[in-house]
């Protein structure tokens, strides 16, 4: 809960007086100055920040919109979406409030964004060839319709940069001359094993994967590898580590994310399981352990 002296500051803030607001608007102040997940004391202070750069209040919806983008981030988001009210809504029924107020409210919104309201406002920048001016808020109508603090935006095209330039270097990337043999002895010679024991035999889009993979990513470049559910995306990475140690990859250079910390956990467990599981030479009884490949023992340790 937020701290009366606080609560009090934030509605003079957020409730402008004789302003024509809708009630659905004061609900949701009140949802998040008194509801079981409140406003953070950091967030109100960025609302502070805000407010004192206009001479006149701002307009509820941008306070509204404000306020959405911060609950995104909460979400793990970088932005909001406001090309259409869908994203709004999505955000905003996720509040204690009525959801036909949280309709009011994302189809006021939207008004306000297609009327020209983001495009003036000292709060807002727009882009113009990848940049913006230094403002609180960018608006990227360009990009599809996002919102998004000064300070996202940046990080966002400083990543985009960093991506472009090592996706001119994987395009320059050749194939090392023992990469054949060492896809041979991944996937042929040394294959993961189901669970019954027969070898994994990977599609043809893995393999292609692989091969390109390793001949970038050995060299600092860049590989996206894309796919539903079940699709082999974990045993295309395995293999993919496996032929990286063996092109001479420092396990210790290797480092592996995921978006959240459940899929984190979820890609270290079947990486982890898929290499204790290696065995050596495929001799068809699949229980060569003396013989694992140095590369292998190293992933594992």
């Amino acid at each position: 809960m937020l701290s009366p002296e606080l609560e009090q500051y934030a509605r003079r803030a957020l409730l402008v007086e004789n302003e024509a607001a809708p009630a659905a608007y004061r609900q949701l102040v009140d949802a998040l100055l008194t509801g079981e997940e409140p406003l953070a004391a950091f967030q109100l202070l960025t609302l502070h920040d805000l407010l004192s750069i206009a001479p006149a209040p701002a307009p509820y919806e941008l306070r509204v919109l404000v306020l959405a983008l911060f609950r995104a981030l909460e979400a793990g988001a970088l932005c909001l979406g406001v090309a259409n009210a869908a994203p709004l809504r999505r955000v905003l029924g996720a509040l204690p409030i009525p959801p036909n107020s949280a309709e009011e409210l994302s189809a006021a919104c939207l008004r306000f964004i297609q009327s020209g309201g983001l495009d003036a406002h000292p709060w807002v920048s727009g882009v113009t060839d990848g940049r913006s001016e230094f403002r609180p808020l960018v608006y990227d109508a360009s990009g599809g319709g996002f919102l998004y603090f000064q300070k996202h935006f940046a990080d966002r095209a400083a990543i985009e940069d960093r991506l472009r330039h090592l996706l001119r270097r994987s395009g320059d990337t050749g194939f090392p001359a023992e990469l054949a043999e060492h896809l041979r002895d991944v996937l042929v010679e040394r294959a993961m094993r189901l669970a019954d024991g027969t070898p994994l035999r990977m599609a043809t889009a893995q393999e292609l994967a692989l091969l390109l993979g390793a001949a970038s990513l050995s060299e600092g470049g860049l590989l996206v590898i894309t796919g539903g559910p079940g699709t082999g995306k974990t045993s295309t990475v395995l293999n993919l580590l496996r032929v990286l140690a063996r092109l001479g990859v420092a396990p210790a250079d290797i480092g592996l994310a995921a978006p959240t910390g459940r899929a984190a956990r979820r890609l270290s467990e079947s990486i982890e399981s898929g290499l204790a599981g290696l065995t050596g030479l495929d001799s068809g009884q699949g229980d060569s352990q003396a013989e694992l490949s140095a590369a292998d023992a190293g992933l594992r340790e």
